[in-house]
């Protein structure tokens, strides 16, 4: 049975997600909002995820998030 596997990332140019402080606010531009006119929604990727991976660092900011 064949595996499907898809992968979203959000990273910078240098290859991290958080600056060095840990913050991720460069996610949050207003030109990302965009996103949508080009039917990139990330909540109905989302959606189809069964597991999500991320480090320790990542996982304590979005835990801060209050959703």
């Amino acid at each position: 049975m064949p595996v499907k596997c898809s992968v979203y990332i959000a990273v910078s140019v240098d290859g991290f997600i958080a600056r060095n402080d840990g913050a991720i606010d460069w996610l949050e531009r207003p030109e990302y909002s965009s996103a949508l006119m080009n039917g990139l929604l990330y909540d109905e990727f989302i959606k189809t995820v069964d597991v999500l991976v991320m480090g320790r660092h990542s996982f304590e900011i979005v835990r801060s998030f209050g959703f």
